[in-house]
């Protein structure tokens, strides 16, 4: 038997529940999807770091010719090696010095010296090029 107090069905809570539930899917996938490309940006910045330090740490601890002599690496902390590549090693440039005192120019001081080019170590990680030293 058949009660006609009886309210009809429509499933409004079943289908509300339904987009609630869809909705949050996509907001986490959205976070999940945020958090992930952060990670993945961290961990590029501390290589990134970490190769220009060990470039100016090349620089700075070994003489010319110990930079320009040899092979140099830097060994990653993800246990790989990255060889580096020396530019203006072997170059040259030609300086003039010219000093001036209290406005008056000196002007017989401006002999040409031959000085050591700005040795530039660079090197390519994860198609990026990092390079240190030398003169813009």
């Amino acid at each position: 038997m058949l009660n006609t107090n009886q309210k009809a069905q429509t499933g409004d809570v079943l289908l509300e529940a339904l987009i609630s539930i869809v909705l949050m899917a996509v907001i986490v996938l959205g976070v999940a999807l945020i958090t992930g490309q952060a990670a993945k940006n961290i961990s590029e910045t501390k290589s990134n770091i970490f190769v220009v330090n060990a470039l100016k740490s090349k620089l700075i601890s070994q003489s010319r010719d110990e930079l320009c002599g040899q092979d140099n690496v830097i060994h990653m902390p993800d246990s790989s090696e990255i060889t580096l590549s020396k530019s203006h090693c072997n170059s040259e440039v030609n300086v003039e010095f010219e000093f001036t005192t209290n406005g008056a120019s000196i002007s017989a001081a401006k002999t040409p010296t031959k000085i050591n080019a700005p040795i530039v170590v660079s090197a390519t990680v994860n198609g990026l090029d990092y390079s240190v030293g030398g003169v813009k």
